[in-house]
C-alpha cells in the first residue's frame, strides 16, 4: 500500500536555536501520522549562504506539500533540496524501525584544544586563522596515523596553503578540504605539496565529470540536506565512482543528524561521518 496515501496528519513546527559561535539556526520539524497510528518527525532546515532555497521558500514548499498529502493528491511536485531531504526522512521513519547507527563520528574542532587532541578521526577548521595560528592549532594533534582532516572552507589562497603545508609535518593529514579559493588552483596545490584534498563547496559549481579527473582528489564531502537526500547522495556516489565519499551535517538538530547517520550507514557502511555539529546548537 502506498505510504503517502495513508498520511492523516501533517504538522509543521518552526524551531529556532542559537549557534554558539554566532547567529541563529532556524528550521522546521515535520510531524507525520498515518492511518495505522505510526508517527514520524523529520527536519527541514536550509542554511543561509549554502542552501539554494530560503527558509520562507522551504515553508511555502512544505505547506503546498501538506495540502497535497491531506487531499490525497499524489501527483509529482517539485521540491527544494531541504524539503526533499525532510520528506524522505519522514517517510523512511514511518516504514522502518532500524536502529540509528553509523561509522565513527569525525570529531570537529573550531578552536585548538587546551591539551593534545583526541585520537580517532578529527577535523580542524582553520580557515579563519592566520598562518601562525593555524600551525599552532595543528600542532596540538600528534598522530602517527593519517586521521586528520583540515577544512579551509575556500578561505585561503594557494600561497598561504602551500606555505602552511611546508611548515608542518603533513604525514598525518588525510586531506585538506576546499584548500584554496580558486578551483583552478586545486591541482597546482597538489602538485606543489602532494597533500590530497577533499571537495565540499566546489560541488555546487563544477560537474562531476570534470572533478573526478583531478589527480589530487581524495574525497567528496556531501551534505544530504543540501543536495536533497539519500537518492541524490547515491547519484553523486555513482557519479564519482572510485572516489571516497563522506557525509556531513549542515548544523541540523538531532532529528536531521540521526537521519544523516542512517544515510551514511546505507551508502558508506562503517566509514567516518561528519556530524559533530550538534554541540554548537543551544536553546534560545
Amino acid at each position: 500500500m502506498n505510504t503517502c496515501a495513508q498520511i492523516c496528519s501533517f504538522e509543521i513546527e518552526k524551531y529556532c536555536m542559537k549557534i554558539s559561535h554566532g547567529g541563529l539556526r532556524e528550521g522546521f520539524y515535520v510531524h507525520l501520522k498515518d492511518t495505522d497510528g505510526n508517527s514520524a518527525t523529520s527536519e527541514v532546515s536550509p542554511l543561509p549562504g549554502r542552501s539554494l532555497e530560503t527558509l520562507d521558500e522551504a515553508y511555502e514548499n512544505l505547506t503546498l506539500l501538506r495540502n497535497k498529502f491531506l487531499e490525497n493528491d499524489l501527483t509529482p511536485s517539485p521540491l527544494y533540496p531541504s524539503v526533499m531531504f525532510g520528506m524522505q526522512m519522514a517517510l523512511y521513519s514511518l516504514t522502518h524501525s532500524d536502529p540509528i547507527t553509523s561509522g565513527p563520528i569525525i570529531k570537529l574542532y573550531t578552536k585548538p584544544p587546551l591539551f593534545y587532541g583526541s585520537f580517532g578521526p578529527v577535523k580542524l577548521k582553520l580557515g579563519d586563522y592566520s598562518l601562525n595560528q593555524a600551525m599552532a592549532f595543528f600542532k596540538k594533534f600528534k598522530r602517527r596515523e593519517q586521521t586528520i582532516r583540515i577544512d579551509l572552507e575556500r578561505k585561503w589562497d594557494i600561497e598561504k596553503t602551500v606555505a602552511f603545508c611546508k611548515e608542518i609535518d603533513t604525514s598525518s593529514i588525510l586531506y585538506i578540504e576546499d584548500p584554496v579559493i580558486n578551483y583552478s588552483d586545486m591541482e597546482p596545490f597538489y602538485q606543489e605539496t602532494k597533500v590530497m584534498y577533499a571537495i565540499d563547496q566546489f560541488l555546487s559549481f563544477q560537474p562531476p565529470e570534470r572533478m573526478k579527473k583531478l589527480s589530487g582528489l581524495h574525497t567528496i564531502i556531501v551534505k544530504p540536506s543540501l543536495v536533497g537526500g539519500i537518492h541524490e547522495c547515491r547519484n553523486l556516489q555513482q557519479a564519482f565512482d572510485g572516489i571516497s565519499i563522506t557525509l556531513s551535517s549542515l548544523y541540523e538538530t538531532k532529528v536531521g543528524i540521526d537521519h544523516i547517520k542512517r544515510i551514511s550507514k546505507i551508502l558508506c557502511g562503517d566509514a567516518p561521518v561528519g556530524v559533530d555539529t550538534l554541540k554548537f546548537l543551544q536553546p534560545l
